[in-house]
């Protein structure tokens, strides 16, 4: 794909996007003079973000959809967060990247609250703390882990860009990787109770979901965002298998309707074109519905 090719999808997803509705020439023009500084002078923008202040990196996919999409690059999945969260909630962000979530979750939550945010790896965890302390935030605990199913050295990297990078695959050579720390999710913090966990590890969630046997009998946290795009292939596991198992854990997986505040519950999102999931503890579901009205 050339670059005006690459340039006229963006455009389009700029201004279709559902964040940018009633300001989506201004959405256009801002991703223009982004693209274009960033690429003339490399330096990062600092954009206010939900009452808080987010460094947008030039190198970082992440960082730069923030800017596109008003704050909301992931629409419904960032509009259940805004909803849901309560202050003094306390937050698990697994593959927090540059920390887009985990400064979206600090936002809610406040200074009663916090956030634990796991990134394995130390140049992108240095860039969490470089938010943290942009915003004087002392309530957001950076881990520098990977989440899977044993706590080992593993194999980590396999991309250029940071939000894709993952523990290594059967298919890909251990040499090309760095080594990282990987954890059970049920070690870190067991007796912290989560309202809400989020999980972006690039299809290594059934690793780091049967890392957290316990943590899902208990329903700790009641609800999970987990990215569902058929990665989880890659690690000998189907969307299909992926659903069934968090069936048998305790919990049904939904997605979010921002316009009406409620779930939709789906054992195939995919088949309504979504890629994350929520998987929602049966037994609290009811306390969580009320919660979004």
């Amino acid at each position: 794909m050339n670059a005006l090719t690459q340039s006229i999808r963006l455009a389009g997803a700029i201004w279709t996007h559902p964040a940018n509705r009633g300001r989506r020439l201004r959405a256009v023009l801002r991703g223009v003079a982004w693209q274009i500084d960033k690429r003339l002078r490399g330096r990062a923008w600092v954009v206010p973000f939900h009452g808080l202040k987010l460094k947008c990196f030039p190198d970082s996919t992440s960082s730069s959809a923030v800017i596109y999409f008003n704050g909301l690059p992931d629409f419904w999945e960032m509009s259940f967060v805004l909803t849901y969260l309560r202050a003094g909630d306390q937050v698990l962000d697994v593959g927090a990247n540059v920390g887009v979530y985990t400064l979206l979750a600090a936002s809610r939550v406040g200074d009663q609250g916090s956030v634990d945010a796991m990134e394995p790896q130390a140049a992108v965890a240095a860039r969490i703390e470089e938010q943290c302390s942009l915003n004087g935030l002392k309530n957001v605990r950076v881990h520098r882990f990977a989440a899977g199913d044993r706590s080992e050295t593993a194999s980590f990297g396999y991309s250029e860009e940071s939000s894709t990078m993952h523990l290594r695959r059967e298919s890909e050579a251990r040499r090309e990787g760095t080594l990282v720390q990987t954890i059970r999710l049920d070690e870190l913090n067991p007796d912290k109770r989560y309202a809400f966990g989020k999980m972006d590890i690039e299809g290594a969630e059934p690793l780091a979901l049967r890392g957290a046997t316990e943590r899902l009998r208990s329903g700790n946290p009641p609800v999970w965002l987990l990215e569902l795009a058929g990665y989880s292939q890659l690690y000998g596991v189907s969307s299909d298998e992926l659903v069934a198992y968090l069936a048998d854990a305790g919990y049904r997986t939904a997605v979010y309707d921002p316009e009406a505040r409620v779930l939709r519950y789906t054992d195939q999102p995919w088949t309504l074109g979504q890629q994350n999931i929520l998987a929602i503890a049966r037994d609290k579901a009811q306390e969580i519905a009320a919660r979004l009205r």
